[in-house]
């Protein structure tokens, strides 16, 4: 019979991505060497960023979604309905 398990309170940090190029340097200093550029796709600003789970090649982040550093100082994204359902702010 399978257990359940419940996840761990832990404080993270983030930081929404607007897609406004003008957000860029808070988002450089948010990401540093994980921040690989940006890429326009349907007329809206991308962010490629370099996360654990795809290795050398960058995920995608499209304007909206949340940048995360977890417990280890490792970065990834966050569609917006998960991030609310998932974190509140301490």
């Amino acid at each position: 019979m399978p257990k359940q398990y419940r996840k761990r309170p832990i404080v993270i940090s983030a930081h929404l991505w607007t897609g406004q190029a003008s957000d860029l340097p808070d988002v450089y200093t948010f990401l540093g060497d994980d921040l690989e550029g940006t890429e326009l796709r349907d007329g809206r600003l991308h962010l490629l960023i370099r996360t654990m789970e795809r290795g050398a090649e960058p995920d995608v982040i499209p304007p909206g979604w949340q940048l995360i550093e977890g417990i280890k100082g490792e970065h990834y994204a966050c569609e917006p309905e998960v991030f609310a359902a998932t974190y509140e702010e301490v």
